[in-house]
């Protein structure tokens, strides 16, 4: 499925104008049509606006409500513990997601709060400190 088109589909549903969109979006009318027409790939902030803009969740934008998602949970599970049986960092990561799971699996609510609020701060800390430009700053930072 092809996001502008989806997006379409959904805006003509709505009976909404590109102009309706670009009053409820901030967005231009033009940008809007070039997301539309395939040419523009809107990012993920964009496609909240326009999930906002059309009052629909933002998963209707990948999935229409009666069209099933294309690999059910239970697949996803097995293609993961495939892969963990390949050699190379694809299979490695496959073998630490498993890992992972299993750790989660025996955590309190409380210690998986506490755990998923590190990752956060983590996250936000990396995001604002400036990155390295070559190797060597990259060592010297590290060390």
């Amino acid at each position: 499925m092809v996001i502008g088109s989806r997006l379409k589909e959904l805006r003509k549903e709505k009976n909404l104008t590109q102009r309706d969109m670009e009053e409820s979006m901030g967005l231009a009318r033009c940008y809007v049509s070039r997301v539309e027409h395939g040419n523009t790939v809107p990012s993920l902030e964009t496609l909240h606006r326009f999930a906002a803009a059309l009052s629909i969740p933002l998963h209707e934008i990948f999935y229409a409500p009666n069209e099933p998602s294309q690999m059910p949970l239970t697949d996803t599970r097995r293609s993961l513990q495939a892969l963990a049986g390949e050699p190379g960092p694809a299979g490695a990561e496959a073998r630490w997601l498993l890992q992972l799971e299993e750790v989660a699996e025996r955590l309190s609510e409380q210690d998986r709060m506490w755990l998923l609020d590190l990752a956060r701060k983590l996250g936000r800390r990396s995001r604002n400190r400036p990155r390295a430009r070559n190797e060597e700053e990259q060592m010297r930072v590290s060390a």
